[in-house]
């Protein structure tokens, strides 16, 4: 549930700094989908 609640707070956060490109890699680390990560 602490999950939740740090990830809307992050994203809230991201939207005030200008909608940075932050917000889709956090979606996609999400997914474990290989990204930028390297993984």
């Amino acid at each position: 549930m602490l999950v939740l609640a740090v990830a809307a707070v992050v994203m809230v956060l991201l939207a005030q700094r200008g909608e940075e490109p932050g917000a889709e890699l956090d979606a996609r680390s999400h997914e474990r989908l290989p990204s930028r990560s390297g993984r």
